[in-house]
């Protein structure tokens, strides 16, 4: 049997890679001396910068699902990186706190394209029993793409200026595009696809024949139950990206143990690595209890409890006065949400067929983004107030929130009944 199938799933996760280090890239940026000293920004600019790209990041997903399901992975994905790339590129030239405004609403337009894409092309290249690991091997690429940030964009701060960063992103991105294009066929009318692998890959795919529109799909439960856990978990991840820099950095807690950008490096490639740790466990574990004998339902659910329980102490970690017991809770915090959101992913496919799965992960994304955009707008005001403590509670609960609530409005994982 082949295995071109490992070949898109790498290609996915290199396009995961490039769009979190893409979109972190500012995160770093925004505590440079040389940039804060250059611009001024406070943490409410900082986070109504932030919120444009999570409000277009929202937006975005409803476009991006739309265009994934008529076009397909292979053009809709290379539409939404190519405008992604522009506008990362822009960010070179900003002058102004509009600039940055504008150009990160931009980027949000062209990235939401990534995850519905992934979750479209797993859910055509990939049956059940892998689907979540594939999605887990994807899903690490966020934190390959964050570990990259802070291992590579401290040098090129130091010796090149803030504005050289996202001219070589732009670069990496282009080159995906020249690979994806390249690469990417439907299994059925790829030539490296075999036979076997074929009738491997349509094994337990919930099938359909054209796309089906989106009033189809916001009246189904399935779909309500992957967004209402979006809307609850995603904040959190965005929170984690946006705001941990400003965190180690600015503590008071951690004394003389607070980061900056030459100490920073360490603690995020532990947190990032186990992250990555987490996501493919997730996704292995979830496929493995499949293999084994276990329901969809029971497997994909197990895996989420998990992670739920996993996450509680999180809350600890705005507390402790040890710099490396922060890093090791909020490392722990991380591994499960990547655990929960690669698990998460992988229900589309069990609930949805390929040629809805643009829109159910873009309506579920949009939601996240909203929610995101909300904490995004609030968090900077709330943290230059109250500190870091009342973000930290909400990143420890949120997890068993959202799987009751997924369990409620889907007791068992089925298909959905759609009307093309």
């Amino acid at each position: 049997m082949t295995q071109y199938r490992w070949r898109i799933a790498a290609l996915l996760f290199l396009a995961t890679t490039i769009n979190y280090f893409d979109r972190n890239l500012f995160s770093v940026v925004m505590i440079d001396p040389a940039f804060k000293s250059e611009f001024g920004f406070t943490k409410e600019d900082f986070s109504v910068i932030d919120a444009c790209f999570k409000v277009a990041y929202g937006i975005g997903f409803l476009v991006m699902g739309s265009v994934l399901d008529v076009f397909g992975p292979r053009k809709g994905l290379s539409l939404s990186l190519s405008l992604w790339a522009a506008c990362s590129l822009a960010h070179a030239f900003c002058g102004r706190l509009l600039h940055f405004s504008l150009a990160r609403f931009g980027l949000g337009l062209g990235e939401s394209g990534n995850f519905p894409g992934a979750v479209k092309a797993s859910g055509e290249w990939f049956p059940k029993e892998e689907r979540a690991l594939a999605l887990g091997i994807v899903n690490a690429g966020a934190n390959v793409g964050v570990i990259l940030v802070y291992s590579v964009i401290p040098f090129i701060l130091r010796e090149y200026g803030w504005r050289w960063v996202f001219v070589v992103s732009a670069v990496f991105q282009c080159l995906w595009l020249f690979l994806w294009f390249r690469t990417y066929r439907s299994p059925e009318n790829c030539e490296g696809v075999n036979e076997s692998e074929l009738t491997h890959i349509r094994d337990g795919r919930v099938t359909s024949t054209q796309s089906v529109p989106w009033s189809a799909v916001t009246g189904k439960r399935q779909a309500w139950a992957f967004a209402a856990s979006k809307f609850l978990c995603d904040p959190v991840w965005y929170f984690y990206l946006v705001w941990l820099p400003t965190f180690f950095s600015e503590n008071e807690k951690f004394g003389g143990t607070k980061l900056d950008l030459k100490s920073i490096t360490l603690p995020f490639l532990v947190i990032y690595i186990v992250s990555d740790l987490g996501s493919v466990a997730g996704g292995w574990f979830s496929s493995r209890l499949i293999k084994a004998g276990l329901s969809t339902n029971a497997a994909r659910k197990s895996t989420m409890l998990l992670a739920a329980i996993a996450v509680l102490p999180v809350y600890l970690a705005a507390q402790t006065t040890s710099l490396w017991t922060a890093v090791g809770l909020i490392a722990i915090g991380t591994a499960a949400h990547q655990a929960n959101s690669s698990t998460l992913f992988a229900t589309v496919g069990d609930m949805f067929p390929s040629s809805a799965a643009g829109r159910v992960t873009g309506m579920g994304s949009f939601m996240g983004s909203v929610s995101g955009a909300a904490v995004a707008y609030g968090t900077g005001t709330i943290v230059a107030k109250f500190g870091f403590q009342a973000m930290f509670i909400y990143a420890s609960v949120a997890y068993l929130l959202a799987l009751i609530i997924f369990h409620v409005l889907v007791p068992r994982l089925e298909p959905a009944k759609l009307e093309e």
